[in-house]
C-alpha cells in the first residue's frame, strides 16, 4: 500500500470524490428544476471549483500514466525513479497549487 502507484491512484480517487460531492449537486438540482436558481456568484464559484478539480484530476492522471510507462520501460531495479516520499511531496505540491488556484 506504500507504493507510488497506489499513492497516485488514491489521490486520483480523492479528487474525483471531492468533485462528485462539491461540484455535481448544483448542476443536478438546476437540471431537475429546469433553471439555475443559485445566482451568478454560485455559478462562478461552481465553475472555478470545477475547473480546478479537473486540473487536479488531469495532473494526477498524467502522473499515474507516467508512472506506469516508467514501470514498464525501466530495467529491473531502476523503478521507481522517485520514492514514495518524493512523490508524496509532489502530490502535496499539486494540492497546494489546487487550493491556491
Amino acid at each position: 500500500m506504500r507504493t507510488v502507484n497506489f499513492l497516485l491512484i488514491k489521490n486520483l480517487c480523492i479528487v474525483d470524490l471531492i468533485g462528485a460531492f462539491v461540484v455535481l449537486p448544483f448542476p443536478l438540482v438546476a437540471t431537475a428544476k429546469g433553471q439555475w436558481d443559485f445566482g451568478d456568484a454560485m455559478c462562478t464559484a461552481n465553475s472555478i471549483v470545477n475547473v480546478a478539480l479537473w486540473f487536479q484530476h488531469i495532473v494526477m492522471f498524467a502522473m499515474l500514466k507516467i508512472d506506469r510507462v516508467l514501470a514498464s520501460c525501466l530495467p529491473f531495479g531502476k523503478y521507481p525513479l522517485l520514492g514514495v516520499e518524493a512523490v508524496t511531496g509532489i502530490v502535496i505540491a499539486t494540492w497546494v497549487m489546487f487550493i491556491c488556484f
